[in-house]
């Protein structure tokens, strides 16, 4: 790569709030890697708060979009109408009336249109912006629109795309459209076939140093003599598969498997889960951890990391456990297979119980087999100079 192809460059990234997710993370990962050329870094929210907000480098800038009324704002981060709560009835109101009176039509996004005539254009120019949220969010609509620069990028995260009719009608201001993984690319390219020519897959920047790094620091101790240790990360919502995993626990428990079974994340489903674990008479082997800063020392004491994620656009926690040389079973969803080629560098597992437990128990008991994948996943070589390469082509 020609190294004065970035180097300097006045890079503008968005994304919606510093929230814990994979996208968030990812992002943090891309600006560390540019960091590396010294480029001119700011980042563009909608909402300057969230659990990684000191996570971020703290010379890197970091703004709010201004919009005329908070209302305009509390609709740009998508924040969902609750008629029980009396206090949220302005903006229920404010709401429902902008959803009537500027209805999403296709290729006729009324209520984006309305909603940047109420949110203040930057006034500044780029060389390059990156709509790291994507999502066929607001912020897409707003990056097309209302911001300068030479050249301008969106990604596409997951393989659920529904929401990106919503900015059909912007994407032809973007340079390029990057998915996170060739299934999201297919997905799209197969909704949106006009756009063919400026989609690319790039995968996730990880900082596979650092995360070896962090994963020598001291943490609680997950092990207790005679158990193996399983471990999940991932927000605690539906498309998640938490449920699926109490349940998965609950008959590996009956045929006597010794185990403790962490799970590592937040979500709105933590209440419910709770109850599920204790329904399913799993507590003393299904542990809801919550939040951790620093996951990878809790990876690096698993036996076997298992993500039971129903759909999953790049898993960003089946590649940090790959780079920590973990076992992996994972659901056999497209973007999986990408990452695990099973039975040689983990398992993938089609979404049934039973289909969990024996590759479980079958892990566990053979120990040929387990020889056999840590030697293979100590050979692998996780590397992302390919990426950032790609910003070759978007220059």
């Amino acid at each position: 790569m020609n190294p004065n192809s970035l180097y300097k460059k006045r890079i503008l990234l968005l994304i919606e709030a510093f929230d814990e997710g994979g996208t968030e993370i990812a992002m943090l990962s891309l600006i560390n890697c540019l960091k590396k050329f010294k480029c001119d870094i700011e980042i563009l929210c909608i909402n300057k708060a969230g659990v990684l907000v000191d996570a971020f480098p703290k010379e890197i800038h970091s703004r709010e979009i201004i919009f005329k009324n908070v209302l305009w704002k509390k609709l740009a981060l998508k924040i969902e109408p609750q008629w029980n709560k009396l206090e949220l009835l302005p903006y229920n109101l404010f709401f429902w009336w902008h959803k009537i009176l500027f209805p999403i039509e296709k290729k006729n996004n009324k209520l984006y249109k309305q909603m940047l005539k109420n949110a203040l254009p930057q006034e500044e120019k780029w060389d390059i912006v990156l709509d790291f949220y994507g999502y066929g969010s607001f912020l897409t609509a707003y990056a097309a629109e209302s911001i300068e620069a030479e050249v301008k990028a969106t990604w596409v995260h997951a393989t659920a795309i529904h929401s990106w009719y919503k900015v059909e009608e912007y994407l032809e201001k973007f340079k390029k459209i990057y998915c996170v993984s060739n299934a999201v690319l297919t997905v799209f390219n197969q909704t949106f076939p006009e756009t063919r020519e400026k989609t690319e897959v790039f995968y996730n920047v990880t900082d596979t140093e650092k995360i070896i790094e962090k994963s020598k620091a001291s943490v609680e101790n997950l092990r207790v003599d005679g158990k193996f240790i399983f471990l999940t990360i991932g927000r605690l919502e539906s498309v998640k598969g938490i449920d699926f995993a109490i349940r998965v626990a609950k008959n590996l428990k009956k045929i006597n498997i010794k185990f403790l079974w962490y799970v590592i994340g937040e979500g709105s489903l933590h209440d419910e889960l709770q109850i599920l674990i204790e329904k399913e008479q799993v507590m003393d082997c299904f542990i809801l951890l919550g939040r951790r800063d620093n996951v990878y020392p809790y990876i690096k004491q698993c036996d076997i990391y298992i993500q039971t994620s129903k759909s999953e656009g790049y898993s960003t926690t089946i590649l940090e456990a790959r780079v920590l040389k973990c076992i992996i079973v994972a659901t056999d969803i497209l973007s999986n297979r990408e990452q695990i080629s099973s039975g040689e560098t983990g398992f993938l597992v089609e979404y049934e119980e039973e289909a969990f437990v024996q590759i479980i128990q079958k892990i566990i008991f053979d120990k040929k087999l387990q020889k056999k994948i840590f030697s293979n996943i100590s050979k692998e070589r996780i590397d992302f100079t390919d990426e950032i390469n790609k910003f070759e082509t978007l220059l």
